[in-house]
């Protein structure tokens, strides 16, 4: 039994029993493979290869890969072993996967090192890439390729296309680096049969990180080379040309928008990418003209009857100036020509005249008036033009939304701060902002003058309050508060006793059109492996509604909070989709292309947005990516106009195994939700710990903790003020820099006189 414990399995002994086992699976003795097959050699041998990455057994590792790859040569095995399901859940192709990158859950470093990278994606290779033509024992062809298919989405759902770019694009230094990034090409390349998994990729942009493989030639010197590395490199930069032109065949048969050129300063990337578009490009020509150039070609050669003939049949106008022979081939091959000198061709075109030479269309800017860039031109053409209010809208969100001016810091003398919110409305405290400290206390202050109204104890309660959320009913003033192992449901007027108390939960949100709905996350524990999330109601609080859960997603995102849809019929947790009108079966698993995104509702409710992927809820299509909200967490303004992307600084631990580290987490970006354009970035001083809105509008509420100093500060933030200061300093409309040790004092003292230079501003370019 190879499912005992690390001392009874030692390392020689497993070894020697492996090899021996893969005696008789030489790839063409399959008879081995299919007694393998029956004698249940696949359990056991993904069973031992699972084991062996916490034992970290390199030797033992690689032998099993090697065993897999003889195995999975017949066709007939590759989906036992991909399908295979362990007693923990795990497919046969998540354990093979956790060999390219490593768990989620427990990363070792013997599951990095080069060659078992590239002895499991030699596996990858047999179970993704289609099986050649040409009998089989005991399985069609047509049922290999098949079962081959079938494998597609198990490699999704185990988050196979992160895996797979994490290896593409990690640093790699040794003989076999061509040799690991060439497999992960071929793989990328048979996934995009599947036009689901080619739509992703049209939208990844992965043109850039392509054309960096090859660019600089074979990765080990040419001095150093052998002829087997030189071979790698050939291998992958065809592959790379193959997968640029396969994101161009997407787009030219409607898999995506119609791709534009020109926004790349890499002469290769510019190359591949202007290759692909020529060659994806569906060529027709006028048929009238061709006869006329057949016509003048009969003519010239002396043939004037057949010339009449066809002109009369044909119906032709005079000749044009042309002549040739094998005359389709010669016109398509001369109009392929003159597309690929165009400075920036497109994918779809009309039929190309024959008579005059081809030129692809420039995309046209904006109209006069929506480039109006100065503010009081724009708010005149309003009163003019109500095609100039609307398609000037989103530069009046770009002017508002680059400026922020800090006004001012609060700080509680009695207890570190950790969380932060605006309460809703006049009728509740309007105009409030509450704070939670480190000795699970609320206290609320007045933002316009910084002035301390109100400390709340929540009874028994002695741990910080992690976050807060306000729900949508003012009149009974509902909350929502975070603390380490426990989500309490309370209200201001009683907030010593607790209206819903949820256990092992670590965040919570309410519903937007049903307050009374409660979403709870479950603590990050072995124990409650079962329980991603919950669904609560206020009115019945002694009972569960509905429990969310799904075995593919293992828990070990902390950054995970589970959300409700905008019209609270939809469940989003860790990628994850359910519908809370048809019970807890998952809907759909979004592919995770990023180790511990965040994932949200797009205020329209339509998409969902995992980290930096805007996804359709409708058709489940990746929809566009937008850098800005990488590695941060989503606010959404209350006017639902505006995105912040706030730094998740919450674990920064979680990012280790990423391929682009966070950087400092004290900063939050504003994105147009209609756009998804980048309006601004602010830097902070210190990692932000929470952030809030004014529903108003006015504020924002930057929580930001100073570990060095041991202590956290609330800087608040003016919307639509900026700070002439800085800006001349930096020189930079993108980028704020925005202090929280300057004085408070002197902002005050500051604030009239940029009453009267704002009047001022209101005239300049924005």
């Amino acid at each position: 039994s190879v499912t005992g414990v690390q001392t009874w399995c030692s390392s020689d002994l497993v070894e020697g029993n492996v090899c021996t086992a893969a005696v008789g699976l030489t790839p063409m003795r399959y008879s081995g493979a299919v007694r393998f097959l029956e004698a249940q050699g696949v359990r056991a041998v993904l069973s031992l290869l699972a084991n062996a990455y916490d034992w970290q057994m390199n030797d033992v590792v690689e032998n099993c890969l090697d065993l897999l790859q003889l195995l999975t040569a017949a066709p007939f095995a590759r989906w036992p072993v991909a399908s295979h399901e362990l007693p923990n859940g795990r497919k046969g192709i998540g354990v093979i996967l956790d060999a390219v990158t490593g768990s989620d859950s427990s990363p070792t470093p013997a599951a990095r090192e080069e060659p078992v990278v590239f002895r499991a994606l030699q596996v990858l290779c047999n179970l993704i890439i289609p099986a050649s033509a040409g009998p089989r024992p005991g399985i069609t062809t047509t049922q290999a390729q098949q079962h081959q298919m079938e494998v597609l989405p198990l490699v999704r759902a185990e988050d196979g296309i992160r895996v797979l770019l994490t290896a593409l694009s990690s640093p790699l230094q040794s003989p076999l680096c061509d040799a690991i990034r060439a497999s992960v090409c071929k793989i990328l390349l048979a996934m995009s049969r599947d036009e689901g998994t080619r739509q992703i990729f049209s939208k990844l942009s992965l043109q850039k990180t392509l054309s960096d493989l090859i660019k600089d030639g074979p990765s080990v010197k040419e001095k150093e080379a052998s002829s087997a590395t030189l071979r790698d490199f050939e291998v992958l930069r065809c592959c790379v040309v193959q997968l640029v032109h396969c994101s161009h065949f997407a787009t030219a048969h409607g898999v995506s928008d119609d791709l534009q050129l020109g926004t790349t300063s890499d002469h290769a990337l510019f190359r591949l990418e202007k290759e692909a578009v020529v060659q994806a490009t569906q060529i027709d020509y006028s048929r009238q003209e061709l006869l006329q150039v057949v016509h003048h070609f009969l003519r010239q050669q002396g043939l004037t009857k057949a010339a009449q003939a066809l002109a009369a049949e044909a119906m032709l106008p005079p000749a044009s100036e042309w002549g040739g022979h094998s005359l389709d081939r010669i016109v398509r091959a001369f109009l392929r020509q003159q597309h690929m000198a165009c400075a920036h061709p497109i994918t779809t075109l009309p039929p190309l005249s024959l008579a005059r030479p081809h030129v692809c269309p420039r995309a046209r800017g904006p109209t006069a008036e929506a480039t109006m860039a100065n503010l009081t031109t724009r708010i005149h053409l309003r009163s003019v033009s109500t095609r100039a209010n609307y398609a000037n809208r989103r530069f009046d969100r770009s002017f508002v939304y680059s400026r922020f001016k800090p006004v001012r810091g609060i700080r509680d003398e009695d207890g570190d701060l950790s969380s932060c919110a605006f309460l809703p409305n006049p009728t509740a405290g309007g105009g409030m902002l509450l704070l939670g400290n480190a000795e699970g206390n609320l206290i609320s202050y007045d933002p316009s003058t910084g002035e301390k109204k109100t400390t709340y104890e929540l009874g028994d309660v002695e741990v910080a309050v992690n976050g807060i959320r306000v729900g949508g009913d003012p009149a009974r003033q509902l909350l929502l508060c975070w603390f380490e192992d426990e989500v309490r449901a309370l209200t201001l007027a009683q907030p010593a006793t607790p209206l819903l108390v949820i256990p092992d939960c670590y965040a919570a949100e309410y519903g937007s059109l049903r307050p009374e709905l409660v979403v709870a996350t479950s603590s990050l524990s072995p124990t409650h492996e079962d329980q991603c999330c919950a669904l609560y109601d206020l009115n019945h609080p002694q009972a569960v509604v509905q429990w969310f859960r799904d075995p593919s997603r293992q828990l070990g995102n902390p950054n995970n909070v589970a959300v409700l849809s905008p019209d609270d019929r939809l469940v989003l947790s860790d990628a994850v989709l359910w519908d809370v009108r048809v019970g807890t079966r998952p809907i759909h698993r979004f592919d995770l292309l990023h180790m511990h995104g965040c994932g949200s509702f797009h205020p329209s409710g339509n998409e969902v947005i995992i980290d930096r992927e805007v996804w359709d809820i409708r058709s489940f299509r990746l929809l566009l990516t937008c850098p800005a909200l990488h590695n941060a967490a989503v606010a959404v303004s209350p006017a639902r106009t505006i995105l912040y992307a706030v730094a998740n600084a919450r674990h920064p631990e979680s990012f280790v195994d990423d391929a682009e580290p966070p950087g400092p987490g004290n900063w939050f970006k504003v994105v147009d939700s209609s756009t998804f354009e980048h309006l601004h970035t602010v830097v902070c001083d210190h990692e932000i710990s929470d952030f809030a809105v004014d529903p108003a509008e006015r504020l924002l509420a930057v929580l930001q903790r100073n570990d060095e100093a041991g202590e956290s500060v609330c800087r608040l933030y003016q919307i639509g003020r900026g700070r002439r200061v800085l800006d001349a300093i930096h020189g930079d409309r993108d980028v704020d820099t925005s202090s929280a040790e300057e004085g408070d004092e002197e902002d005050e003292e500051d604030e009239e006189e940029e009453d009267d230079d704002d009047d001022d501003d209101d005239d300049d370019d924005d």
